[in-house]
């Protein structure tokens, strides 16, 4: 077998040498294939390893992705031979690379596949290396919808590094959706987790306040109300109004499988697997209708994330003004959302036009994403 191996190794380098073309010729990627197939099928070698190397080089000088290099690369045998730690050193930072232009173009899935095989292979690149291709390869997985896999290359950037905010947050949310599926909440998006440090930071004082009261302008299927609920509205007497036609609109869309009856179906099933159900007055209306029949001066916390529109966002919070208590904080969220077709109406410009009419009468409590203020005069 070896003299077979060696032999197939120097027929793809002679084959590589005799010829300038930009790829390699049919002869060595017939030789590779036949010297590949061997290496899989053998527990034992007893190659030469200057010739594998050379063969290498030369094959990684025009297609570093080649099937046979990766082989070589995570063949334990061939691993041993300290001599090849640089070329998997740079073949990894290749996949890498390769991952990262997969996942430029939306290809997330590729964009996972190579960010793999760049850790199988360089095991042994700097600490600073191998921490950007965990933090790609726990984004791949990530935004492909696999918490547990996020989390374990999340949690492995944070061994090498553990004072990373970026992924710390990202931690926290794959944590909240495995424990969101956990408990069995019937959630089909996640447009709140990106909110939680915010919210951990910014909210947590109203924790367990008796008679505390929040109002909720877009409630969809509860994620929100239900992490409000579970984390915030802790005392007995605490209470949360929520406001939504569950018809979706104003920058949120309903799925193909979903209709107003589901989508509000969901919402009461999160709702109850919370067992805080009888603190959660639901209002199925439009909030330029609800908002008016609601008493003055009597929430702590209103959250809008209601219609996206700058209008109508300006209209929420114009009819929210006088139902919030003095002290109390205005939530705004999708600060940075766009609509591309009327950009007139982003989130932002209707949010702008509160704040810089009511600037008087607020305090900038945070800036991001999300916009809080805090009410303090009438």
């Amino acid at each position: 077998m070896t003299a077979n191996l060696n032999n197939l190794l120097s027929l793809a380098v002679s084959s590589i040498e005799s010829t300038e073309s930009k790829e390699i010729p049919i002869p060595a990627k017939l030789a590779l294939l036949q010297a590949n197939q061997l290496l899989l099928s053998e527990k034992s070698l007893n190659v030469n390893a200057n010739l594998l190397l050379q063969t290498l080089a030369k094959i990684a000088a025009i297609n570093p992705f080649d099937e046979f290099i990766y082989t070589c690369l995570t063949c334990q045998e061939i691993n041993q031979i300290h001599e090849f730690r640089e070329l998997r050193n740079s073949i990894a930072i290749a996949y890498n690379i390769q991952g990262n232009a997969f996942y430029q173009q939306g290809q997330i899935q590729q964009a996972a596949i190579q960010y793999q095989k760049a850790l199988q292979i360089g095991q042994e690149l700097s600490p600073a290396d191998l921490l950007g291709i965990y933090f790609n390869t726990g984004m791949a997985y990530f935004l492909q919808k696999q918490p547990e896999k996020a989390q374990h290359f999340f949690q492995k950037a944070l061994q090498i590094q553990p004072n990373l905010t970026q992924v710390q947050q990202l931690l926290t949310r794959v944590k909240y959706q495995l424990q969101t599926q956990k408990d069995g909440y019937k959630f089909s998006q996640d447009w709140f987790s990106r909110n939680l440090a915010i919210w951990q930071e910014n909210l947590i004082h109203f924790r367990n306040q008796p008679d505390l009261n929040i109002l909720e302008i877009g409630s969809w299927e509860g994620r929100s109300t239900c992490w409000l609920l579970t984390n915030i509205l802790t005392h007995p007497s605490s209470r949360i109004t929520c406001i939504d036609t569950f018809e979706g609109g104003g920058g949120t869309a309903l799925e193909a499988n979903d209709t107003k009856t589901s989508i509000e179906a969901k919402f009461d099933f999160n709702i109850a697997l919370t067992e805080a159900a009888a603190k959660v007055t639901k209002i199925v209306n439009t909030s330029r209708v609800a908002l008016r029949k609601l008493p003055l001066n009597s929430f702590d916390i209103i959250y809008i994330d209601g219609s996206h529109l700058a209008c109508d966002v300006l209209e929420d919070t114009l009819l929210s003004w006088g139902l919030l208590k003095i002290g109390g904080s205005i939530v705004f969220d999708d600060y940075d959302h766009v609509f591309r077709e009327v950009p007139n109406q982003n989130t932002k410009i209707g949010i702008d036009a509160f704040m810089a009419s009511f600037c008087h009468k607020i305090q900038l409590i945070h800036q991001s994403h999300q916009i809080i203020v805090k009410k303090i005069s009438d």
